[in-house]
């Protein structure tokens, strides 16, 4: 008895006791800050909103243009996040108009920021500072004012796990300092965004005192970046190690003259900061080159197309640890790879590097890119010659890969007309596993992020939990109990498997990730 009247302490404790579902509605004739903020009675400004809400409270915001600072009081919890999210869509502006302040600012932890059109006048629509973590920014239009700097800024090493997802991005900056995402901390995701016409780099992951690492860039279309770059300008630059890129396109970014016009640059890694992976990623008319690797430890790059870019496909210099293999270039020439000061045709490159034994230089043949479809033809080379990488278990599109008898190259797996995708996947589920490493069980939980909010909760949903090893095999499969709300844990005991890098896969419903684990002696 005493057992049982315990977990009904911890179960009402645990559960907010009356999670709300609020209203702003700054054009209703009966909005004002002293009401109680139902549908019938809004309040006026999201600031009221910010200061008001609690965990697993829910904020909605009607169409108007709300021109205020905004900054949150409390936070949520995993389970019960505070959510903000735009009734009318795009309809719902916010902006901020003053000298002194962003428009958004992010110091709480599980705050979900869904739908909205954002700018500033002078600085960043949005900003995400100490104290905020496990975050949540997406379906968002950010757009530039008359000086708006940066479109999203993480200014601190100390933020993480920040998730940033299909927003579009485009605009901001007046110098080459100026991005459309400025990111330190850890543990981030940046996904499914479009990112376009910003001064400096599409995504800058700036390494300030040894952070931006753990962060998963995916998914992503970064295009016509570094337009007042004296510099060139970039569609992603990652400046610390370990992090995973993939299903990115990146094309005609670069201004001003061509020293850092790249689709991709890797810049100044440090040694013993952990490898970059930079997978699957198409990069196509560049200023300078679709790869770059200047200055950094431990790159690998593996199954990427640079095509068109405008000096060479590949540039190299003083960098170390870097693997290369399965890329497809295009086209060939007697200066279109630069490798340590040297430079060459694919041939040539290929034997003063050793590298991309089995990459190809051929026409890649996308589908249209009049109307930037990089998507692969039938016949294009690029199909059915990658490598498997068990990080990247979808396309661009989230259809699975492989669809032929092995892993296609660039961003898009190939899919034969009329064969109908069996599995389509969004990867917004939260995956923690402690301890990692470990030596023979370890604790992994997850929780889908749709699925956090409070109408879902009743809902049981199952998942299947798959240990992969690092060929790509299946060596365990596990079936918890479905759990209510996407969320439940379990303990994995992995005694009778030997020592070496796994991969845990969730699938959850609808939502699917995976994370690398390591079984120690």
């Amino acid at each position: 008895m005493a057992a049982v009247v315990k977990s009904l302490l911890i179960l009402f404790f645990a559960v907010p006791s009356a999670a709300t579902t609020y209203y702003v509605d700054r054009n209703h004739p009966l909005a004002n800050d002293s009401n109680p903020g139902t549908e019938s009675l809004p309040w006026k400004t999201i600031y009221k909103a910010a200061q008001t809400v609690v965990a697993g409270d829910t904020a909605y915001v009607k169409a108007g243009t709300y021109d205020e600072h905004i900054e949150f009081a409390n936070n949520g919890t995993q389970t019960f996040p505070i959510t903000f999210k735009s009734y009318s869509g795009w309809n719902t502006i916010v902006r901020y108009s003053g000298h002194n302040n962003h428009t958004v600012t992010f110091t709480k932890q599980y705050i979900i920021w869904d739908g909205f059109k954002a700018t500033c006048l002078f600085y960043q629509p949005l900003r995400i500072n100490p104290g905020a973590a496990y975050c949540i920014i997406k379906n968002c239009d950010l757009y530039a004012d008359t000086e708006s700097s940066h479109g999203i800024l993480i200014e601190s090493d100390a933020v993480h796990h920040v998730s940033i997802m299909n927003n579009v991005i485009h605009g901001f900056g007046t110098t080459q300092l100026h991005h459309g995402m400025y990111i330190k901390g850890d543990y981030h995701l940046i996904d499914g965004n479009i990112i376009h016409d910003n001064a400096g780099y599409g995504i800058h992951m700036y390494n300030d005192a040894g952070s931006v690492r753990h962060c998963m860039v995916r998914n992503n279309t970064c295009y016509a970046n570094g337009v007042r770059s004296a510099n060139g300008g970039a569609g992603i630059i990652i400046t610390q190690g370990d992090n995973l890129v993939y299903n990115n396109v990146c094309f005609s970014n670069g201004g001003g003259s061509n020293s850092n016009a790249f689709g991709i640059l890797v810049y100044n890694v440090p040694v013993g900061s952990g490898p970059n992976r930079i997978y699957n990623n198409t990069l196509h008319k560049n200023r300078h080159a679709g790869l770059g690797i200047q200055g950094s430890d431990s790159t690998i790059l593996k199954n990427n197309i640079c095509a068109y870019d405008s000096v060479c496909n590949l540039f190299m210099l003083g960098s170390t640890n870097t693997i290369l293999d399965n890329n497809c270039y295009y086209p060939d020439g007697a200066n279109r790879f630069f490798w340590n000061r040297g430079v060459y045709n694919f041939s040539g490159y290929r034997l003063a590097s050793g590298q991309d034994s089995s990459g190809i230089c051929q026409e890649p043949r996308f589908v249209d890119t009049s109307n930037y479809n990089f998507r692969l033809q039938a016949t294009s080379p690029a199909v059915d010659r990658g490598f498997t990488l068990p990080e990247v278990p979808f396309d661009k599109d989230g259809i699975t890969r492989p669809q032929g008898i092995a892993y296609d190259i660039g961003a898009y797996e190939y899919v034969p007309t009329g064969i109908k995708e069996a599995r389509s996947k969004k990867l917004e589920v939260r995956l923690q596993i402690r301890p990692n490493p470990f030596r023979t069980k370890t604790s992994i939980r997850w929780q889908t992020a749709e699925e956090q909010m409070p109408e879902a909760r009743s809902q049981k949903r199952e998942a299947r939990l798959r240990i992969y090893d690092v060929s790509g095999r299946v060596r365990e499969i596990l079936n918890p109990t479905p759990q209510s709300g996407g969320a439940g844990n379990l303990h994995w005991d992995a005694n009778a498997l030997p020592n070496g890098i796994y991969f845990v896969e969730i699938e959850a419903g609808k939502y699917l990730n995976r994370q690398k684990v390591i079984k120690l002696k």
